[in-house]
């Protein structure tokens, strides 16, 4: 809805917001409350340092933002960052709006105490990697005219090298044996 809006589609933006926000307040006060009623959402505890109930998270959010910009700006999750965007070559950065479909997983994972949201290991980075490749798509697209097409044809070749690179480095492929034998996902 966010990215409608940016697009100067107002009504369905609105619409998309609307629906989305009154989804999830369903969800979290009805649904939830409903299937286990003795006990709050599990996922609290996960969000800790923001505080102990969703509304205390939220207003915490607004009241005190610098909580969740230490956790999203820390020293500790630069390294996920260049998990994510270095296999892409950088190129979803051409398309910031549409980068905006992946700041709600985002948060979610970089508010997380728990530290292995941020991990590109594990599945959490799958929240993020659809909204990053419909970006990048969309960055390559932005590169028109006739320089850009000599441009375009250097960032799908820089993006096939650093994705290549990526999976080498960060990746669960043959690539690299030794995580790939010795890794998580080995059953």
């Amino acid at each position: 809805g966010i990215v409608l809006l940016c697009h100067r589609r107002v009504k369905i933006g609105l619409i998309s917001v609307g629906v989305a926000l009154a989804w999830f307040l369903i969800s979290l006060e009805v649904i939830l409350r409903l299937a286990t009623p003795n006990a709050g959402p599990f996922f609290l505890y996960q969000y800790s340092e923001l505080g102990s109930s969703f509304w205390s998270i939220l207003g915490n959010v607004f009241r005190r933002p610098w909580l969740l910009w230490d956790r999203i700006f820390s020293w500790s999750h630069v390294h996920y960052y260049q998990q994510m965007l270095i296999p892409t070559a950088f190129l979803g950065l051409l398309a910031p709006v549409t980068l905006l479909l992946v700041v709600p997983s985002f948060l979610v994972n970089a508010g997380n105490n728990q530290g292995y949201t941020m991990d590109i290991k594990f599945q959490y980075s799958a929240l993020i990697a659809p909204g990053l490749f419909i970006a990048v798509v969309e960055g390559l697209a932005r590169l028109r005219g006739h320089w850009s097409r000599r441009l375009r044809h250097l960032a799908v070749d820089a993006l096939c090298a650093c994705a290549i690179v990526g999976t080498f480095l960060w990746g669960s492929s043959p690539l690299d044996s030794a995580a790939y034998d010795g890794g998580i996902w080995v059953i």
